[in-house]
């Protein structure tokens, strides 16, 4: 009050001083009054300026690690951040209730965003978003200005990476374009760095995106980090408009029809991992996508009708994003030739013709070994003990029960899962595993022949230039009948009590202590 009678009175002063020659406004005015101003403007002078905005609340500023978010927290309780790899430039206010139910609101209007911290979802939330969402003119204009600084962006960004990154010629082979952008190269980054993307609808709670990233920036760290990888988060049971986001990723990449033939929430079918765009054109643009629904992302591998716990969904999503990310580095190495049959079914010799029992008896032994030893550092689980995580794992392979299990069928003709004396891995297993545990649990045998830096990095190494079984034969000069000859021998040797052989399982210490992955396109063990 003291500063608005301050500037009011300097006014006066002024005003007053400026028609001092005007003896009529000189006269409504007195001596003493001239004197009380004067004081005020000589106090006013002795006073420390202040800024304009001394009372709005302090804010600090912050980055989320592993991501490009950026944003300030202020005394107040609202929260900005910007959010490039899903909301541009756009600055998105987040505020929360007495409840912890978090919203987020754009500069439009329009909420984009809403979740609660106990993880249940904010009441009413549809209506919410619904009355929120910007009329179409403005949703119009917030598009197009998106798009043109989308292009800006994209056309700035080539000009700078136009030297370092050759475009694709008529005069490059698919292996040639795809080794230019370095689609088969172990990296470390942020996931924007990396060029891997999680795409979701906006109403995917925001927390499975926090899951997913810290999940994700682990595994990079072990395995490396590939390119042109792309989770998908949709909600079956939402609206179109909800799930813009994810249908413009999916025409935008060519996936499945989408934006040519497609065009709905409902055209998406849950697939994780599928591929997407061409990879043997001298325009080779490939990606690697997990396309799975809000349902599953809640509570992934639960029993029908079961709702687990947040703990347990969060150890089974952990294991099967490592899982599905193990397949996008076994199709990295295969480059333009492809990983299996199903790349090219007519000629199915182009691929590197990985068999089935390999490719997800690999990344299965994978995924449980990097799950035992890195689940501590993943940020979510800090706080937890091994007791608290270890009660729950979505498959196995080189597990001593699984072992023992297996080879009791087969010796003692015990029929269980598929499993009896009349069963023999084949060539049929390569196409499609049978039922038989005995299957899949080659890869272990393979391991116990030769190391699991032989089945996870070497084999992946040489498979382009001698295919699979010409790389299996490098590392244990067996081709492929004569492994499954010596493999069918092998089940059915000794005791079915017996204990696995030395190398069934993989040690249990670091990983990249008998796993060279980071130095897969120079280590030649």
């Amino acid at each position: 009050m003291k500063n608005k009678f301050t500037f009011y009175s300097l006014f006066i002063l002024f005003f007053l001083i400026a028609c001092s020659s005007a003896d009529s406004v000189e006269s409504q005015i007195s001596t003493m009054e001239k004197d009380k101003l004067q004081n005020q403007v000589t106090e006013l002078q002795k006073e420390p300026s202040k800024p304009k905005d001394s009372q709005a609340p302090m804010c600090g500023k912050f980055a989320v690690p592993g991501t490009n978010i950026t944003g300030e927290t202020c005394q107040d309780g609202t929260q900005w951040f910007i959010d490039p790899d899903h909301y541009g430039n756009q600055r998105i206010m987040k505020t929360v209730d007495k409840n912890g139910c978090w919203t987020e609101t754009g500069e439009d209007g329009g909420i984009v965003n809403a979740y609660c911290d106990d993880g249940s979802e904010p009441p009413n939330v549809n209506q919410i978003i619904d009355v929120a969402r910007p009329d179409a003119d403005t949703k119009a204009r917030v598009d197009a200005d998106a798009k043109a600084k989308s292009d800006a962006d994209a056309k700035a960004k080539s000009d700078a990476t136009s030297k370092s990154t050759p475009a694709p010629t008529s005069k490059m082979t698919g292996r040639e374009r795809l080794l230019s952008i370095e689609f088969n190269t172990p990296k470390q980054g942020t996931l924007n760095e990396l060029k891997q993307e999680y795409v979701a609808s906006i109403d995917i709670p925001g927390k499975y995106r926090t899951r997913f990233i810290e999940i994700q920036n682990n595994l990079n760290s072990i395995i490396g980090g590939y390119p042109r990888y792309i989770y998908v988060a949709f909600n079956k049971n939402g609206t179109d408009v909800d799930n813009k986001p994810v249908l413009d990723k999916l025409a935008e990449v060519d996936y499945d029809g989408f934006g040519k033939t497609k065009f709905s929430v409902s055209d998406i079918v849950q697939s994780c991992l599928s591929g997407a765009g061409e990879l043997r054109t001298y325009d080779a643009n490939p990606y690697n996508l997990c396309v799975e629904d809000l349902e599953f992302i809640k509570n992934p591998f639960a029993e029908q009708g079961a709702e687990d716990s947040e703990i347990e969904s969060y150890v089974k999503m952990a294991q099967h994003l490592a899982h599905e990310y193990f397949h996008h580095y076994q199709n990295a190495h295969a480059l333009d030739r492809g990983l299996s049959h199903q790349r090219d079914r007519d000629n199915p010799e182009s691929t590197v013709q990985a068999p089935r029992w390999w490719l997800e008896g690999a990344a299965v032994t994978f995924q449980n070994a990097w799950w035992r030893q890195n689940w501590q550092d993943l940020p979510t689980l800090k706080n937890k003990k091994w007791s608290d995580v270890s009660s729950w794992t979505i498959s196995n392979v080189a597990g001593d029960d699984q072992y023992k299990e297996t080879r009791n069928s087969i010796i003692n003709n015990e029929e269980n899962r598929g499993c009896d004396a009349n069963w023999y891995i084949s060539e049929k297993d390569n196409l499609s595993m049978s039922k038989c545990r005995g299957s899949i649990m080659a890869t272990a045998y393979l391991a116990h022949l030769t190391s699991y830096q032989t089945v996870w990095v070497d084999i992946p190494r040489d498979y382009y230039e001698l295919g699979f079984w010409g790389a299996l034969k490098k590392h244990t000069g067996m081709n492929q009948q004569e492994f499954f000859d010596s493999y069918n021998k092998f089940l059915r040797a000794g005791n079915p009590d017996d204990e696995p052989p030395a190398g069934w399982s993989p040690n249990e210490e670091e990983i990249n202590k008998y796993a060279d992955f980071l130095n897969i396109l120079t280590s030649n063990k």
